[in-house]
C-alpha cells in the first residue's frame, strides 16, 4: 500500500528501481468504444469501468436512442432485476440495472442534452424508468 510504503521511502529503507525502457509501452487513446458499458459483464467490472472513466470522458449506455453518461455507479448487493440491461427503480430513489453477474446501482448520470443528476432525481424526473433497457 502506498500509505504504508511512503514513510519507508522517505526514510531511505526502500529504493526506487528504474523502469526498463525496452519493456515500456504506450496506452492507446480512449475511444468511444472504450466508454460503452456492456451489461453482459459483471456489476463489479462495470463499476470499475465507470470509476476509471470518471469524470471525463465518462462511461456510456444507450437509453431510448439517447446517450446516458454514467458518472458514478457501484455494485449492489440487491438481486438482479431481470436480464442484463433491465432497469428497476427501487424505493423511488435507487436506479438498479441487471448485469450478467450481479446488479449495478447508478448513483449519478447525465442524459444527452441534460445536466448531471443523482439517482433519485433520475428516477423521479422520469429520465430512467421502471423496465427501461440500457444497451
Amino acid at each position: 500500500m502506498i500509505e504504508l510504503d511512503l514513510p519507508r521511502v522517505l526514510s531511505g529503507e526502500l529504493q526506487a528501481v528504474a523502469q526498463d525502457e525496452a519493456l515500456a509501452t504506450h496506452a492507446p487513446p480512449i475511444g468511444k468504444s472504450d466508454c460503452a458499458l456492456d451489461f453482459g459483464k459483471s456489476a463489479a467490472e462495470l463499476a470499475r469501468q465507470i470509476r476509471a472513466l470518471a469524470p471525463r470522458p465518462g462511461a456510456t449506455a444507450r437509453l431510448n436512442e439517447k446517450r446516458l453518461r454514467i458518472t458514478q455507479g457501484a455494485e449492489s448487493p440487491l438481486p438482479a432485476p431481470g436480464p442484463p440491461g433491465h432497469v428497476e427503480i427501487w424505493d423511488k430513489k435507487r436506479v438498479l440495472v441487471a448485469t450478467a453477474a450481479g446488479t449495478l446501482e447508478i448513483l449519478r448520470a447525465q442524459l444527452e442534452g441534460r445536466k448531471e443528476l443523482p439517482a433519485q432525481d433520475l428516477a423521479n424526473g422520469r429520465v430512467v424508468g421502471q423496465g427501461d433497457i440500457l444497451g
